[in-house]
């Protein structure tokens, strides 16, 4: 997240922009994006709503980390989006309308996230308008 925030003050590539952060985490290139002039931020991320039926064995975050991300960045410019969720991710892509959408460091768990990742980016790109996707994942061997 780091090399993204530095590459979003570098470049400038986030002022005036509606820009959307996909896994943001503590949301540091969100709130790297607002520094730099963005004309609005959406930092999401994925958190389980209630407990898991018991003897369910669930890693997801919880909605405190929910809480936690619209603590860093205010309860307007945080939301949970599941990437599975295709009506989920069209509702947030239709209300928050980003022109830029970034991310980093969002492919783990054996690959798991890959496929419903380009589905979300897939799914931004569909109406044609110019976009910018910006994606930093560590190199990992």
């Amino acid at each position: 997240c780091i090399a993204l925030s530095l590459y979003l003050l570098s470049t400038g590539a986030a002022h005036g922009k509606r820009v959307l952060e996909l896994g943001a985490g503590a949301a540091l290139p969100s709130l790297t994006a607002k520094l730099g002039g963005a004309e609005g931020i959406l930092a999401t991320d994925y958190w389980r709503e209630g407990d898991p039926p018991p003897m369910v064995i669930d890693d997801a975050p919880t909605k405190e980390f929910g809480e936690n991300l619209a603590a860093n960045v205010g309860i307007d410019n945080a939301s949970r989006l599941d990437w599975h969720n295709s009506s989920e991710v069209a509702n947030v892509l239709a209300q928050f309308q980003p022109e830029l959408i970034i991310g980093s460091d969002l492919i783990y768990a054996n690959g798991k996230t890959y496929e419903p990742l380009t589905a979300v980016v897939r799914a931004a790109l569909v109406d044609g308008s110019s976009k910018q996707v910006v994606l930093v994942s560590p190199h990992k061997s």
